[in-house]
């Protein structure tokens, strides 16, 4: 009888138990929502902006009626700047203890759209330390919640611009670059492809990473070159050949076949190749982009520069120019409107061991979009007591003001 009793006891307490556990977990271990805060590929350089990007995914979206971020930070070193979001409206206020940053979503109630906004800050030379956390407060509730604040954020050490390694070009390489991501008009091979592009820092050297660990010599979209420093990953670009539509590296009859069968709709346009193979201005593949990817491959034609699009206030940088003539020919931008952008030139000399009567200089020209609009840019290499170029291109850029911003080399 004993023994009935002390098992009829243990069940009891058992299921007891059980019954504990679950109003814990109804009434307080639901997992807090998770939003996100990152700086990808960025560090605190003094004199250089840094951009932190905030993301809200769409389930938390429609249970809230606004987020507040909170950046501890010391403000004389990280200074806000401005703010670009997706949709909706935020409200930045500065405190004795950083940033309290207000986001309300557009139409947060039927909102099925992820939430973005972009912060940017000026970073000055001094001590940093960053923490950030962020509350939510809910619809039909007065009570605020904390988010889990999912952050990726540069450790807490400001850089000299010269101290942070940066992936540079060496040698003669036609290539442009939007965003992270840079554009080969012709087939190169991963060792070539590596020789020509190194680190400002010889004890960070490049890094190559290979996407889906294909067995090839040639370089391949999707590919990456990256440099690491201060223990995450710095400087990141990914490779994409233009018109190589079936991912082999090379550029062929094939590839014109490939696009045929994406216009056709017999198979789905990969997301991935949208700029290296939608060549003609239209969007999504067509028979004009097979057309010019069959002249290119018959060697009749080649790849143009792109027209460009950036976000109001960022930037867009034309470089590896070289002038002519031992400096009497040297590049001369004009724009369809001249108060378009702010345009900041620079020349290089090449290296001391390098230069010789006649090396060229190369000559770089940094676009800061100040309005929004489509412009016509125009480069020629030309002379100053002459009237016509020996060489120029021209290509469009785009300003607009929240489409992600795009450089080229």
């Amino acid at each position: 009888m004993k023994k009935i009793i002390s098992v009829l006891m243990s069940t009891v307490l058992f299921l007891t138990t059980i019954i504990i556990l679950s109003a814990g977990n109804i009434a307080g271990a639901i997992p807090a929502p998770e939003i996100y805060l990152t700086a990808p590929n960025q560090y605190y350089i003094a004199g250089e902006e840094i951009t932190f990007d905030m993301k809200i995914p769409v389930d938390v979206i429609k249970d809230v009626v606004y987020v507040q971020l909170f950046i501890d930070c010391n403000t004389d070193v990280l200074k806000f700047r401005t703010a670009d979001q997706s949709k909706g409206e935020l409200a930045v206020t500065e405190t004795e203890k950083g940033y309290t940053i207000d986001f309300y979503p557009w139409s947060m109630a039927t909102n099925t759209e992820t939430y973005r906004a972009t912060l940017t800050f000026r970073v000055s030379k001094g001590d940093i330390d960053v923490n950030a956390h962020a509350l939510l407060q809910y619809r039909d509730s007065d009570t605020t919640r904390e988010a889990r604040l999912a952050d990726s954020l540069p450790n807490n050490t400001v850089f000299d611009a010269d101290e942070v390694p940066r992936l540079t070009i060496t040698g003669d390489l036609e290539i442009y670059r939007k965003e992270d991501t840079i554009y080969l008009p012709y087939p190169i091979t991963k060792s070539e492809l590596r020789s020509k592009i190194s680190s400002t820092h010889k004890e960070y050297p490049v890094e190559y990473k290979v996407l889906n660990h294909k067995e090839t010599e040639y370089a391949l979209t999707g590919d990456e070159l990256f440099v690491n420093f201060d223990g995450r990953q710095g400087e990141i670009v990914r490779i994409s050949i233009l018109g190589d539509a079936d991912n082999n590296g090379i550029v062929t009859a094939a590839d014109a076949r490939k696009v045929l069968r994406y216009s056709a709709q017999l198979e789905p346009f990969p997301e991935f190749f949208d700029s290296g193979c939608d060549l003609d201005n239209v969007k999504g593949a067509s028979a004009g982009d097979a057309r010019k990817i069959l002249r290119v491959a018959a060697k009749i034609d080649s790849f143009d520069i792109p027209d460009f699009t950036i976000i109001e206030g960022r930037y867009l940088t034309v470089a590896k120019l070289l002038n002519a003539g031992s400096g009497l020919y040297n590049w001369r931008c004009t724009v369809s409107d001249e108060n378009a952008f702010e345009i900041t030139e620079e020349i290089t000399p090449p290296a001391p061991e390098d230069l010789k009567p006649g090396t060229p200089f190369e000559q770089s020209f940094t676009f800061k979009g100040l309005k929004p609009g489509t412009y016509d840019v125009h480069f020629e290499l030309i002379a100053n007591h002459e009237d016509e170029p020996i060489d120029e291109f021209y290509f469009t850029v785009t300003v607009h003001i929240d489409v992600p911003i795009g450089n080229m080399f």
